[in-house]
């Protein structure tokens, strides 16, 4: 049975009472995983740091104003003079200070950086760190959504095998009610009875171990997605293997040369630090600004050295420091942090090969792997068939035949690991390349129903 779905902006929206499948669960990872959203918000802050960047060059405003009182306690013999030119004649005095005053100043500035070495590498770095910050996004986005397919078809694959735990648990029960009837009239021995029992117990256990995987992936993957309250989809089981496409082990390597998002992200690493080299070389250079700036000063009581109204100015400021004892010591160590950063590359570059090898090979292999899985599945249960039939004829033992059984469920949990480690690995490969995308989920979607 299929589902009915619709496209919207980009999103498969299904009826809630449909299973969820691999594209909703991580368009639900989007809105709840909180490692996802402290990412966003990370890079919103390195976003912030271009704008400060860029407002270095830009020019600073600033304004003033003040007002103060003064009082200061005068000699009389310092405020004033006397002497005559005749008899009864008077010589005024003059006060060239007062003992009290008030003095408002109102100021206006402008400086604007002409030559600034320093602001202008600074700018170059933050903006190679902010293109840092977007690829490391890239990334991060990318791991979510190889998480929220390794732990949703982690949570399929202990289905499937909780599933085939039950089935071998039930078979083992049937088988072992029997054989106790059989002893009950003397058909059998005692020995048949308590091999019975202990294999019926020993699948108990596998079935009791593989309930806590179930759990274990339910809970893992409702911490990146949140409460399941609806079945997941189940992996169709006439679902088509195929080879890598490209099939070609170099073309995956040259495509995660250009594009493997960890690799670019250690290259624009090795940028940031050969960057820092630059700026620390850049107060080698003079600083140079243009400053210009207005005032308007009042005092009151007015006197004769006072120097009310507007004063204007502008001009150019120059600010060198040709020598310090310690740039050269930075720029050594920026130039040593920038070969580390250029080590790193090479590393990384070299981690990401051996990974690409590794998926393509177990993706390359697994269409082979899985046709000979299922070829020992069927052959495994022809034989466990078999066994039971001999049993029924005298010719075979009651351990033949639960041996056979064994090895029948054991066939059957080996096809279903090895159809999951299959899925992964094609997913692991797609992100090692860097070309998973919502795409990728999609087409891995038409495997579930």
């Amino acid at each position: 049975m299929k589902k009915v779905c619709t496209l919207a902006l980009g999103i498969s929206l299904c009826n809630a009472t449909w299973a969820i499948d691999l594209v909703q669960s991580y368009q639900r990872a989007l809105s709840h995983d909180a490692t996802w959203q402290a990412d966003q918000l990370r890079f919103q802050i390195e976003q912030q740091n271009l704008g400060i960047a860029k407002a270095a060059a830009l020019p600073t405003v600033g304004v003033n104003a003040s007002i103060s009182k003064q009082y200061q306690d005068l000699d009389d013999s310092s405020n004033s003079s006397t002497g005559s030119t005749g008899a009864g004649a008077v010589t005024p005095s003059f006060n060239f200070y007062n003992d009290e005053s008030t003095t408002r100043q109102v100021g206006l500035s402008i400086r604007q950086p002409l030559f600034r070495w320093d602001v202008w590498q600074t700018y170059k770095q933050v903006k190679i760190s902010t293109q840092l910050a977007e690829v490391k996004l890239l990334s991060q986005q990318q791991d979510l959504m190889l998480n929220v397919a390794e732990k949703y078809f982690n949570v399929l694959r202990q289905t499937r095998l909780v599933e085939v735990n039950q089935q071998e648990v039930n078979s083992l029960a049937k088988q072992a009610e029997m054989i106790r009837a059989q002893y009950r009239e003397g058909l059998v021995a005692k020995i048949d009875v308590s091999e019975a029992e202990a294999q019926h117990q020993s699948a108990i256990a596998k079935k009791v171990a593989s309930d806590i995987q179930y759990q274990l992936a339910i809970e893992e993957l409702e911490q990146l997605i949140g409460d399941i309250e609806t079945p997941l989809a189940h992996l169709d089981a006439g679902f088509q293997y195929q080879n890598p496409i490209p099939n070609d082990l170099n073309a995956w390597l040259d495509m995660a040369e250009r594009n493997n998002l960890n690799l670019t992200q250690s290259r624009l690493a090795h940028k940031v630090a050969e960057q820092k080299v630059n700026m620390e070389k850049a107060d080698y250079f003079p600083q140079v600004e243009a400053v210009a700036s207005t005032g308007w000063n009042k005092q009151s009581p007015e006197t004769i050295i006072s120097s009310n109204g507007r004063t204007d100015k502008i001009g150019i400021e120059l600010n060198w420091t040709p020598y310090t004892g310690t740039r050269n010591a930075l720029i050594k160590k920026s130039q040593i942090e920038a070969n580390t950063a250029l080590a790193d590359v090479d590393k990384t570059r070299r981690q990401i090969q051996t990974e690409i090898k590794r998926s393509y090979l177990q993706v390359s292999s697994a269409f082979s792997q899985l046709n000979a899985y299922h070829s020992a599945l069927k052959s495994a249960q022809q034989v466990a068939d078999a066994s039971s039939a001999s049993y029924r004829e005298g010719i075979k033992t009651m351990v033949d035949v639960l041996l056979a059984q064994r090895n029948a469920y054991a066939a059957q949990q080996d096809y279903v690991n090895a159809q999951y480690d299959y899925i992964l690995s094609a997913l692991r490969l797609k992100a090692q390349a860097g070309q998973l995308q919502e795409q990728d989920l999609m087409e891995f979607n038409q495997w579930l129903k």
